[in-house]
């Protein structure tokens, strides 16, 4: 199930908060429980919180139709999705990430690196795995988009992917992008 594909959510904003997990539970307990509620509405991550500072996250949650929007901050070190979890939850999401805090990102994928610096965005996919490594309380947001999508909106029949091949190789210069001028960076 992803923020992006499950059908059974209706549009509307959530909000998950491991401070609104029962107070008794240690911050193991606290972290496995908020996983599992992040994986019902979303997709299934491995977190790794800051080993020297209580676990703490806060994940305000939005879907635009099939889009989600996932707005993430707190005490955590690292995101993984391994590349078996895409087989658990079937998305085939695309993620555009931005770092909305103000030190440097890592990202992982496909055994590539890059770094997101401040104000940097980000291309990924659900369906190959992951990892995002940052310095805690760095916020993060990401919108999901499902590939399929992007296909039904190409014109021709042609896939999003088949039609960026078809430009490339018949020498056509890229499409303009309406508005203000977005730096993406790709790895």
């Amino acid at each position: 199930m992803s923020v992006a594909n499950d059908e059974a959510v209706t549009p509307g904003q959530r909000s998950l908060a491991s401070d609104d997990l029962p107070a008794h539970l240690d911050d193991r307990a606290r972290l496995a429980v908020w996983q599992d509620r992040f994986a019902e509405y979303s997709c299934k991550l491995d977190i790794s919180p800051v080993a020297d500072q209580p676990f703490s996250i806060r994940c305000e949650l939005a879907r635009f139709r099939e889009i989600g929007a996932i707005r993430l901050e707190g005490t955590v070190d690292r995101f993984e999705r391994p590349s078996r979890y895409a087989a658990i939850d079937g998305s085939d999401d695309l993620i555009l990430c931005l770092n909305q805090g103000g030190s440097v990102t890592s990202f992982t994928q496909s055994g590539r690196d890059a770094t997101i610096r401040p104000g940097g965005m980000l291309l990924a996919t659900n369906t190959m795995g992951g990892r995002l490594r940052s310095l805690a309380n760095n916020p993060s947001s990401s919108l999901f988009i499902p590939r399929q999508r992007l296909d039904a909106g190409c014109q021709c029949g042609r896939s999003a992917s088949q039609a960026s091949r078809h430009r490339i190789r018949a020498g056509a210069p890229p499409r303009p992008v309406p508005g203000p001028a977005v730096r993406v960076e790709r790895f």
